[in-house]
């Protein structure tokens, strides 16, 4: 069964909205991981962060969208935590909190890690990957000299090549 999933694409400076294709049975995560350099948005929608930020044109029945330029994507289907098609992998990984400046954000949230690999090992392996979080609580760093812009997400996908830094912190129960 095709269908479009509804997310949000974060930039440095914008953010878009739009519909993203995902194929049978096909989970957000694995369309964004496609090994392309783009993504097709469908009637896409771009806003600025903060009201200052001049935009060209706001609304495109389609666009494309260079996932290197990506710091986070969030779906904005409630029900999409993209563990449901991965329940029983999920038994077998620890959960952990992690802090991770990225981009323009500064975020907590958690991760699911094997057992065998901190988060350094796994961005390692998966170079390229948009890594999965859930819980997110996020803060945009240029929003905190004017009015402070924070954001809270059940399920997120971050872009690896964005993370200045990070720590991982407790474990937690799945």
């Amino acid at each position: 069964m095709d269908g479009w999933e509804r997310i949000v694409v974060f930039g440095a400076f914008v953010k878009m909205t739009g519909e993203l294709e995902l194929v049978g049975a096909q989970r957000l995560t694995d369309a964004v991981n496609r090994l392309t350099d783009f993504l097709e948005l469908r009637q896409a929608t771009v806003e600025p962060m903060v009201t200052n930020y001049p935009i060209v044109t706001t609304v495109e029945a389609s666009a494309q969208v260079a996932k290197s330029q990506v710091v986070m994507i969030v779906p904005l289907n409630e029900e999409t935590s993209d563990g449901s098609g991965r329940r029983l992998l999920l038994l077998h990984k620890l959960v952990r909190r992690v802090a991770i400046n990225a981009g323009n954000f500064s975020l907590v949230c958690e991760i699911f890690l094997d057992p065998h690999h901190d988060l350094r090992q796994t961005l390692e392996r998966n170079v390229g990957d948009f890594l999965p979080v859930r819980n997110v609580h996020a803060v945009w760093v240029p929003a905190l000299a004017s009015q402070p812009l924070a954001l809270q997400y059940p399920f997120a996908l971050l872009q690896p090549r964005h993370i200045l830094s990070f720590a991982e912190r407790e474990e937690l129960s799945t």
